[in-house]
């Protein structure tokens, strides 16, 4: 069955009918379309661009607009670029590439050129498809230790602040602070999902990354994470945040990478998704 006017006027009555407001009917509508009708789409696509038109025409002016489901920031010919991860519902065909929409294809075909960066870039892709998607998992699963679910929260609001500033035209290296927060939280994060971590003791640790990168370890038994723990060094201090922050792009995107790949940790952890072991498997861009 294809999109029709017909198929979403019917899927639109039963969205009025649950009370769900109008800036959220096209979303809520690609998931019924999905389980209900058997039709998957993706963000951008023609099948997208047809149902919001309907749901611009058909509801209230400037209730939704288009946009990514979750953004990263990737570094290539010293600038940062946007990696848009778009919603998708049900089985489709995506392509790594397509993510980098805003670089220029003559940079685009650069990067396709070096075959080690560009095998870096897509096991960075399969980090944000996961962080992002299953980051929406967990946030909405009511079996989850609640405590540790508001820290992933924060740290996801650290790391999408991060990647805001390194998009901007001119570099706010003030990021690395929000990378720290989010590693911060996404450590603590883990180990209450794990074992249960109230908030008196999440206080006692305080902002110590190298005491929560070892009760991590400890309880997630990754015991290979321990030569990572050096790079927490890159980290600035809680009380340097009232300082100039002076590093380089380079750096930047290391401390930003640590604090998502612990992020990344944590869907795998708590979710069956895993991009990354099907990147891996298959040896190529998806």
């Amino acid at each position: 069955m294809k999109l029709s006017n017909e198929l979403l006027s019917k899927i639109n009555k039963q969205l009025s009918s649950e009370n769900v407001e109008h800036r959220a009917r096209p979303w809520k509508a690609m998931e019924l379309l999905s389980t209900q009708e058997g039709i998957s789409i993706a963000i951008p696509s023609q099948e997208a661009d047809f149902l919001f038109k309907w749901f611009e025409s058909n509801g209230k002016p400037r209730a939704q607009k288009q946009g990514h489901y979750h953004q990263g920031a990737y570094l290539f010919d010293s600038e940062f670029w946007s990696v848009s991860i778009p919603l998708i519902y049900g089985s489709v065909k995506i392509n790594s590439l397509d993510a980098l929409h805003e670089m220029p294809k003559s940079i685009k075909d650069s990067l396709i050129a070096n075959k080690n960066r560009l095998s870096d870039y897509v096991i960075y892709w399969a980090d944000c498809i996961d962080f992002g998607m299953g980051y929406g998992d967990l946030r909405d699963d009511k079996n989850l230790d609640p405590f540790g679910v508001d820290l992933l929260n924060a740290g996801y609001e650290e790391l999408s602040s991060a990647t805001l500033l390194m998009l901007e035209h001119r570099l706010n290296t003030r990021a690395i602070l929000n990378c720290r927060m989010a590693t911060e939280m996404f450590l603590k994060s883990f180990i209450s999902l794990k074992i249960s971590l109230s908030d008196k003791e999440a206080r006692k640790a305080e902002h110590n990354l190298n005491t929560l990168m070892d009760k991590f370890i400890e309880c997630s038994g990754y015991k290979h994470l321990e030569k990572i723990k050096p790079g927490l060094s890159m980290f600035p201090e809680v009380n340097e945040r009232y300082k100039e922050q002076k590093i380089d792009r380079k750096q930047l995107f290391e401390a930003y990478c640590f604090a998502q790949s612990i992020g990344v940790l944590i869907i795998r952890e708590f979710t069956d998704r895993n991009t990354l072991k099907q990147v891996l498997a298959f040896n190529k861009p998806l």
